[in-house]
């Protein structure tokens, strides 16, 4: 008997809730230092770039380890109000109310009659004094009877500007410290992009007791070439049987393309793999072409509209900025200085060179200025890297160069 036959979107899954785990590509550094810590019974802290598998890495691991947890997600929580709503919604269940004394009159062979006459045993009820944090505390350790348990904190990184988040996420860890809370055993594990979460939620020193009970799990970056090959490779030919000419380009644009991140990777792959169908099932560098541009309009329409408002906007005489931003998105690095956009100026764009020379630093700090900035730089302001892996992948896939023209390709 012949299984379904799969479809591209059973295989490559950018934006599955659940670890699509025939596709994982194992994380042992990241794996293992995620295990010691729920060993050491600390709270937990992952962290990385959007789409690096922060919650493919933690899921995988409660799993594989047989332990419980229940996820909060704190995109658009302002305010502490918002903080005790997410956290109730998580049970949703659970009653605001509970029963605590219920009172007998006279004989209970009367019971029948009552009924049978209407009468109503006297019940008297309180309201839960216990705040939403400890009730869901209690309702994760009833789900998860003896086993290891956790209450994740998901997005952490569209709150930690919210003072008032931040202070109950705060609370919610010292709480962890007394007695009602401590003894059910429930950890925190905390996710999001920033590299600083563990650094503002210990900000103070009266704080300084959570930077102790806080364990950081190494960050998680992009994939290594030969990672993104094996992914690829294993979706593309082992589970979809397509037959891949010129696979080194191919993967090797596949890889470039994606800035090796692995919800790109799948993302990308899944255009490819819809536009092989459409050709026989094969992956050419036609095909992948054919599909980057489908992956522009699909996914990074607004990455590409912000960077083009970067480049179209450069009126200057030799359009300075323009030229730099394409010399960004030919570097392979992740962090850069302006000595290398330096040297890419001079390789690609030899005529302005010869005509000027361009404060390539000043420029590059403008590019990280404002809400809407395109770099990102690090406190002493020598080292850049491209704002988000989407921003970059954009760069790379959408720049072209006529001449010493720079313009952006929109995908349509």
């Amino acid at each position: 008997m012949f299984g379904r036959k799969l479809e591209p979107s059973d295989v490559f899954t950018p934006r599955s809730h659940d670890v699509n785990s025939i596709m994982y590509i194992n994380r042992p550094e990241h794996e293992d230092a995620l295990r010691r810590a729920i060993k050491t019974k600390y709270n937990v802290v992952v962290f990385g770039d959007s789409g690096c598998g922060k919650s493919w890495l933690y899921k995988k691991v409660f799993k594989d380890d047989n332990v419980f947890y229940d996820v909060v997600d704190f995109s658009g929580a302002v305010t502490a109000d918002d903080v005790d709503l997410k956290l109730l919604e998580a049970i949703s269940d659970f009653q605001d109310w509970a029963e605590f004394e219920r009172t007998e009159t006279g004989d209970a062979s009367l019971g029948a009659l009552k009924t049978k006459l209407g009468y109503k045993d006297a019940t008297k009820w309180r309201k839960i004094d216990s705040s939403p944090f400890l009730q869901l505390l209690a309702h994760i350790r009833a789900a998860a009877g003896r086993r290891k348990s956790f209450l994740v904190l998901e997005n952490l990184e569209y709150v930690l500007d919210q003072p008032e988040v931040v202070k109950r996420i705060q609370l919610m860890l010292l709480a962890l410290d007394d007695p009602t809370a401590g003894e059910l055993g429930v950890q925190l594990c905390l996710v999001g992009v920033p590299s600083e979460i563990k650094q503002i939620l210990s900000d103070g020193n009266k704080f300084q007791t959570i930077s102790n009970r806080v364990y950081e799990v190494p960050e998680l970056n992009r994939m290594e070439k030969k990672e993104v090959e094996l992914l690829a490779r294993r979706g593309l030919e082992q589970q979809l049987d397509f037959t891949i000419e010129s696979p080194t380009f191919c993967y090797s644009k596949i890889a470039f393309v994606t800035y090796q991140i692995p919800q790109y990777v799948h993302d990308v792959c899944l255009h490819v793999a819809l536009r092989a169908e459409d050709a026989y099932n094969i992956v050419n560098p036609d095909v992948i072409e054919d599909a980057l541009g489908d992956w522009l309009k699909a996914n990074a329409r607004q990455s590409t509209e912000f960077i083009r408002n970067w480049v179209m906007n450069d009126r200057s005489k030799h359009r300075t900025k323009a030229k730099i931003i394409y010399c960004i998105s030919r570097l392979e690095k992740h962090f850069f200085t302006s000595e290398d956009i330096v040297e890419w100026l001079d390789k690609i764009f030899p005529k302005m060179m010869a005509e000027r020379r361009p404060q390539v630093l000043r420029a590059l700090r403008s590019l990280t200025e404002g809400e809407q900035r395109l770099l990102k730089c690090d406190a002493e302001r020598r080292l850049f890297r491209v704002a988000t892996p989407q921003i970059r992948s954009s760069l790379w896939i959408g720049l072209r160069l006529r001449g010493e023209e720079v313009s952006i390709k929109t995908g349509e």
